[in-house]
């Protein structure tokens, strides 16, 4: 479990621990974790951050994708995440002409 930081404090955070950042933190990214060192870490890069839907039912959706980070688990700096909203109509765009099946292949239709 991870919590969102603002988009400043995680600026803030992030160029707080390195001279410069190895890429550019943009509006189309937010940051989570940092606290108690929880974090994504090498190998999680385009995974999903999952979000609960609310406190009451068990739905979950895809807020993110785990995108990079300076350090793996040191506390008080987060990870970057690229916010998944903002692309959701070009990855429908990209997928509707193709089906996918339970063994892995897919067919352009």
């Amino acid at each position: 479990s991870v919590d969102v930081t603002s988009w400043e404090a995680c600026r803030l955070a992030l160029t707080a621990n390195v001279k410069e950042l190895p890429y550019t933190l943009t509006e189309n990214m937010f940051c989570a974790g940092g606290a108690h060192a929880h974090d994504a870490c090498q190998g999680d890069s385009g995974g999903p951050l999952l979000c609960r839907l609310d406190n009451t039912t068990d739905h979950w959706y895809q807020g993110g994708i785990v995108s990079w980070g300076v350090v793996c688990g040191q506390p008080n700096t987060p990870g970057v995440y690229t916010k998944l909203p903002r692309y959701i109509n070009w990855i429908h765009d990209i997928t509707a002409n193709y089906s996918y099946s339970m063994d892995g292949s897919n067919n352009q239709n």
